[in-house]
């Protein structure tokens, strides 16, 4: 009975021997895990601090928000003149076209 119990005392004391790397190979990949997941972490944080304050409103990114004004406001004034030109070409080619029935007026008379 002895020899049972210590042949079986050996056999989990190999077996522990064998699964001993293992396990520390396994604590280190969890580690390793953790600290990539942590470096993403940090990383999406700062993201969202640009796009997003502390009261979860949007923040004002200086840089890109006022190009983007500006170019909508260049794009409104290029709008506008366009439409202040067509106007004026509408407006003259009605006093063209009251000029031209006039002369054929005349000279249809």
């Amino acid at each position: 009975m002895t020899m049972e119990t210590n042949e079986k005392g050996v056999f989990i004391e190999k077996l522990l021997f064998a699964l001993l790397p293992l396990l520390i190979a396994g604590v280190g990949y969890l580690l390793n895990s953790v600290a990539t997941l942590n470096h993403q972490v940090t990383i999406l944080e700062s993201k969202v601090s640009l796009v997003v304050t502390q009261d979860n409103k949007q923040a004002s990114n200086t840089g890109s928000e006022l190009a983007r004004e500006r170019l909508r406001q260049d794009l409104t004034e290029a709008i506008q003149k366009n439409r202040d030109a067509i106007q004026q070409n509408r407006e003259h080619i009605s006093i063209h076209e009251e000029k031209i029935k006039q002369l054929n007026q005349k000279l249809g008379k």
